[in-house]
């Protein structure tokens, strides 16, 4: 009985570090992806802020940053700022989702293991998307 204590014993403290690794991996995951969206917002909003302004009747005026440029389509336009739009959202929102995901890792890995990782990544992809 000694031998199978100590060998459950080891199980157990490989569980618990398995356990420890995937945690630090998920939040590690988090904070690069809260940071480079942290990032990426800055510096496209300080290079909007650097555009002229534009004079608009009754004395005030309008960001460039709305204007389409020359030889720009619309398109294109609405793809800029929906990409802007999709960074800062993240940037504002994965704070917020992190301990949600978390739980929901926690919950998950009761019953399935071997597809923790892309089951979470879906939840946070199908939360940014609604």
């Amino acid at each position: 009985m000694g031998v199978v204590g100590a060998t459950g014993g080891r199980e157990i403290s490989r569980r618990m570090v398995s356990e420890r690794a995937s945690q630090r991996a998920f939040f590690g995951v988090s904070a690069v992806l809260f940071a480079a969206s942290a990032a990426v917002t800055i510096v496209w909003c300080a290079s909007m802020s650097a555009m002229g302004e534009m004079s608009m009747p009754g004395g005030w005026t309008m960001s460039m940053a709305w204007m389409r440029m020359p030889g720009e389509t619309w398109p294109g336009v609405a793809t800029s700022f929906l990409g802007m739009w999709v960074v800062m959202m993240v940037a504002m929102m994965l704070p917020s989702l992190v301990p949600m995901l978390w739980r929901y890792r926690q919950a998950v890995s009761r019953t399935d293991k071997t597809r923790l990782g892309r089951l979470t990544v879906l939840v946070g992809v199908g939360y940014f998307f609604v």
